[in-house]
Formats: structure tokens, C-alpha cells, sequence
């Protein structure tokens, strides 16, 4: 069956791109012919300025904003991801925003929303795949779409057409636990709870990943494996480089840090990926950083990141036990966080999840 996958745009995201690439590689290992949507949010240079200036007066400070990001821009900082990209995912032609997801051609017999948080109120119908022409006899799929948050955020106009296109599936999956209650209340689906895909593939897989491609040298490789710790922080603040900076000294280690630079291009995705392999203690505050420091059985703490939605983090540790993984920049516990942590639950969960998360990827079919 050829299958298209709609997700968030490939851009700068290190998980945005992992979970994707983990998605293709399950559904071809179940025989489909597997492409995913290249779409994009670009804007012409007269949109992007004007909306820079527009936000910059509304905020009263020109320099705390930055203007969109052109696609030369875009695909100089990338120039590592998309090679990665490039080499490992299949790729429909370039589509420069939503609203021209209707020119794609009508060659597929089946479409799959997901993962990551596809359901955000800001991307619309598109996501239920509203561009669908009503004649189009495809097959729809959810593998672990998310909204994002807890609380149900689209209006009343939205959620009714949303609803609408929902009842058009063939089977709905969500990643978060409370996800498959929202399905129910709002949108009038039965739902799955499943993982993420990244957590489909084994750790080796992803360590022979991380091996495979023509890596750039990098100024860490002094620092020996299991001899670092390995920060992965999206939003920075001083009370995390306290807290990075007092486990650095506990554990006695240096700190490697894997944050994408800001205005500059990004590191290869495998070397990210090394990072939680080699890493002997993981610092992180993102959804997909928590996700492999689990792949890899590493003892980590997740910072809660409530800016891009606390409840995703409740939700996974939840599954795997590891609530006490969790904490906040205010409520920290140096003792805790230093406790080890029992992977030998922890896996038996994730082998009974993956097998239940497969029963799921069968149904695309």
C-alpha cells in the first residue's frame, strides 16, 4: 500500500525528525510504500518583514524579536539535517505551506497523521486532512497524534469541523494517556493510547544510526563515553544551569551540551544521537530527549517544560513508572536525581507497549 505521513514540518527539531524517520521505518518493515509530506510554513520576504515589524511594535522592543526564517536561511542552518533527511527519508516534492496540501497528486491509498503534536489548534483542519477532496476514497490514520496539552483548546467552529473529518478515519491512536479522552469528548472517536515511534526501534538501531553517517569532527571528542553528562535543554534559564552546574560537580563529570545553536547551523542529528548513547547521565527538558534517554537506559532527570506542554512528560513517565524522574526548576532534589534508576520494569513495560503500539500499525493496512 503506498501511505503518505503528514507531520509538523521537517526543520529544525531533532525529535520532529526521529519520530518520523522511526515512523517510515516501521511501516515499510510491514511492506507499504511510505512517503512523507514536505510541507512547510515559508513566507514571502514582504510577509516575513512585516510581521517582524508588526510583532516588534506590538511588544515595544525591536530587539527581542526575530524575523521568520527564509528557506536559503533555513536550509544553510540545516545543512547537516538534511542530509540526514535526504539519506534516510523519503520525501514527497517541496510544498511551502498548508494551504497548497491540495496539489498533492492523487496516487495514495492511504494517509497517516502523526506523531508528535499534530493537533495543535494552530495548524486547523489541515492535520484531519481537511485538504482531501470529499470524493477521495483514501484511507485516514492517527499513529500517536497529539494535542499538545490536557486541555481541549480549539473553538467551537474547529472542533465541529474537526469532528466532521475525525469520523472519516479508519483508526485513531494518540501518544499521550489523556489524548484518548479528548478523542472521546470532542472529537466522537475511539481512541488508542500507543508510543511515540521513536520507541518502536531498539537502542541498537539508533546506535548503528548514529555510526552510520559521515560525521563532521567535533571539538568533544575528548570527553570519553560514560565519562560526561549530557544536557539537552530547548528553553534555558539560570535556575537549569544551577541545576546542571550541581550535578556536574556531584557526579564529578564535564558537560557536553547538545542544544542546537541559536542563528547558526545545526549539529549532524547523529551526533545528538551519540549523545544519549555515550552520555552517562542525561539532563533534559524535552518530550524526545526523555524518550531516548529511556531507549538507552541511561539515568537522566526531565526538567518539566511547561511552556511546551507538562502534560506530554506526566504522561510518559507515567507509563514507564519513572514519575520521580520528573521535576521542576523550583521543586529540585539533588538525592533523587542522583538515584539510579531499575531499568529491568522499565523494559518489560516498553516490550508489552511496543507489542500493543504494532497491534495498532497493523491496521493501517
Amino acid at each position: 500500500m503506498k501511505i503518505a505521513i503528514l507531520t509538523q514540518p521537517l526543520r529544525y527539531n531533532y525529535g520532529g525528525i526521529l519520530q518520523n524517520y522511526a515512523l517510515q521505518q516501521v511501516l515499510r518493515q510491514q511492506g507499504h510504500e511510505v512517503e512523507t509530506i514536505d510541507v512547510h510554513r515559508d513566507r514571502s520576504a514582504a510577509y516575513r518583514y512585516g510581521f517582524y515589524v508588526l510583532k516588534a511594535l506590538l511588544l515595544g522592543n525591536i530587539h527581542t524579536v526575530s524575523p521568520p526564517v527564509s528557506r536559503k536561511r533555513f536550509l544553510r542552518e540545516t545543512i547537516y539535517l538534511q542530509r540526514f533527511i535526504r539519506e534516510n527519508i523519503a520525501l514527497t516534492p517541496y510544498i511551502p505551506n498548508y494551504g497548497k496540501l491540495d496539489c498533492l497528486p492523487d496516487v495514495y491509498d492511504a494517509y497517516v497523521v502523526g506523531s508528535d503534536q499534530v493537533w495543535l489548534k494552530k495548524f486547523g483542519t489541515s492535520m484531519f486532512f481537511g485538504f482531501l477532496p470529499a470524493e477521495s476514497k483514501a484511507k485516514r490514520f492517527a499513529y500517536a497524534a497529539s494535542f499538545g496539552a490536557a486541555k481541549w483548546r480549539y473553538d467551537e467552529a474547529l472542533t465541529r469541523q474537526c469532528r466532521e473529518l475525525a469520523a472519516k478515519f479508519e483508526a485513531v491512536s494518540v501518544r499521550e494517556d489523556w489524548g484518548v479522552e479528548l478523542c472521546e469528548e470532542y472529537l466522537g472517536v475511539k481512541a488508542w493510547h500507543v508510543l511515540d515511534p521513536v520507541l518502536l526501534l531498539d537502542a541498537r538501531h539508533y546506535g548503528a544510526l548514529a555510526d552510520a553517517g559521515s560525521l563532521q569532527p567535533r571539538e568533544e571528542e575528548s570527553l570519553q563515553p560514560g565519562r560526561f553528562i549530557m544536557t539537552y535543554i530547548l528553553d534555558n534559564s539560570k535556575d537549569k544551569e544551577r541545576i546542571v552546574r550541581e550535578m556536574s560537580e556531584r557526579l564529578r563529570l564535564p558537560v557536553r551540551s547538545y542544544a542546537p545553536p541559536r542563528h547558526s547551523v545545526v549539529p549532524p542529528l547523529e551526533h545528538w544521537l551519540a549523545g544519549f548513547r555515550d552520555a552517562a547521565y542525561v539532563v533534559t527538558d524535552s518530550f524526545h530527549g526523555t524518550v531516548l534517554s529511556i531507549l538507552f537506559n541511561r539515568d537522566f532527570m526531565t526538567l518539566v517544560n511547561a511552556r511546551r506542554g507538562a502534560g506530554r512528560f506526566h504522561s510518559l513517565l507515567g507509563m514507564f513508572h519513572l514519575e520521580h524522574r520528573l521535576f521542576t526548576e523550583q521543586a529540585f532534589h539533588l538525592e533523587a536525581a542522583l538515584a539510579p534508576v531499575d531499568y529491568v520494569p522499565v523494559n518489560r513495560i516498553l516490550e508489552m507497549e511496543r507489542a500493543n503500539s504494532m497491534d495498532f500499525i497493523r491496521r493501517i493496512a
